[in-house]
């Protein structure tokens, strides 16, 4: 049914002229292919094709971008659509009516070889003289109610995976676990519309790798009581949103919070690669706040305006705590919401992502190497929960 909503739209956007020259004439081209297809292929999979290719046309093509993504959206919660696949991405609306990805199960012997990789790490980490924890973030969907149509094993892999750690005696710290010991849900974590958690349970995060690590620090720093909180209303449509559209859940966009702190800091902040180098106090260096100028649902990412982002390398320097321990980071984008706040009670912070991405500047570090060159007190990987994506396992 949805593909008749695109092409009816397609159709009216055509006969109306409510389009650029450009836009128009490659909805009609698809329509002149639509036309082919259906003396070759049948009218069926010609309408697939078809309504596959117009909305990747006007998708990137319409001026009216918005308008047409929330129309889409409230014409597939009226029709009752929870499962929307797009752009190779499978987005869910649970049964609490947050989004969410439905991931397929982790294969034993690919988990195992992650585990060897995280292993070999841990010795590297122990031959430098540096303390080692893995650092497990929950993984949105860990305890999602999706349809009965859906089967997800966000939650199998995460806790196989756990299991593999613990038993090559790696420090391990689930904060799945930590969670749901301290009885924080999954709606309270999460955003609605993003894959990612909010900036909040970054600074709670960062309590918890510090007392773990038994770092000496003021409690103050990580109080959220020290700390202002700015909320802009409705202002965050997250990853999946943007895949679905706006009304696509009965909650629209998200609250965004920025969080700053109340007592003076004085940071600097590099990212080398890029000879970029910021100083001043929290908002001046680890925050970007370029990212929360306009409220802009489909084209900005709120998200970001903590640490900028996901960069190859990033240096973050306290000069009020001079004597501080020196740490190194191997993240995935979970940490944007970390980094900032744990830097606040670190004297040296050293982010890495060795994540595959064209978008990135400079070449993937050695983590070895890396290590024997910083030598810092610690080293820890901080992913969410467990990602199919064998890259952040390949340390060398």
């Amino acid at each position: 049914m949805k593909h008749i909503f695109v092409f009816v739209l397609s159709a009216v956007i055509i006969v109306g002229g409510l389009c650029s020259e450009n836009l128009r004439e490659q909805l009609q081209n698809d329509f002149s292919v639509f036309k082919t297809d259906t003396a070759e292929k049948g009218v069926f999979d010609a309408f697939d094709t078809f309504t596959d290719n117009t909305e990747k046309t006007v998708i990137s093509n319409l001026s009216y971008h918005d308008w047409a993504m929330n129309a889409y959206s409230t014409f597939n919660r009226l029709i009752g659509t929870r499962v929307v696949v797009k752009d190779d991405i499978t987005v869910v609306r649970a049964d609490n009516g947050y989004l969410g990805s439905m991931r397929g199960k982790a294969e034993n012997n690919t988990l195992e070889s992650y585990a060897e990789n995280v292993s070999k790490l841990y010795a590297d980490a122990k031959d430098n003289g540096a303390e080692f924890l893995y650092v497990m973030a929950p993984m949105k969907g860990y305890d999602f109610s999706y349809p009965p149509n859906v089967t997800d094993y966000t939650i199998s892999n995460c806790y196989r995976f756990s299991e593999m750690i613990k038993s090559r005696n790696i420090p391990f710290l689930s904060l799945i676990e930590t969670a749901a010991d301290e009885e924080i849900t999954a709606e309270e974590m999460f955003f609605v519309t993003d894959h990612h958690w909010k900036p909040r349970w970054g600074l709670w995060a960062s309590e918890r790798i510090s007392n773990r690590l038994d770092v000496k620090y003021d409690k103050a720093i990580l109080d959220i009581d020290n700390y202002n909180i700015e909320t802009y209303e409705d202002w965050f449509l997250g990853s999946q949103g943007k895949k679905v559209g706006i009304n696509f859940t009965p909650y629209g966009a998200d609250d965004f919070e920025v969080i700053t702190p109340k007592f003076e800091t004085s940071l600097t902040e590099k990212q080398p690669y890029k000879n970029s180098v910021r100083e001043g106090d929290f908002t001046e260096t680890v925050l970007y706040m370029n990212n929360m100028e306009v409220k802009d649902h489909y084209s900005l990412n709120p998200y970001v305006t903590y640490s900028g982002g996901d960069f190859r390398e990033q240096i973050i320097i306290n000069h009020k705590n001079p004597d501080g321990k020196k740490i190194v980071i191997i993240r995935d984008s979970y940490a944007c919401a970390l980094v900032p706040f744990l830097s606040l009670v670190m004297g040296e912070t050293y982010v890495v992502d060795i994540r595959e991405n064209s978008g990135y500047v400079g070449d993937k570090l050695k983590m070895s190497e890396y290590i024997q060159k910083i030598k810092p007190d610690y080293v820890i990987v901080f992913y969410s929960g467990l990602s199919d994506s064998k890259d952040l396992f390949e340390f060398e």
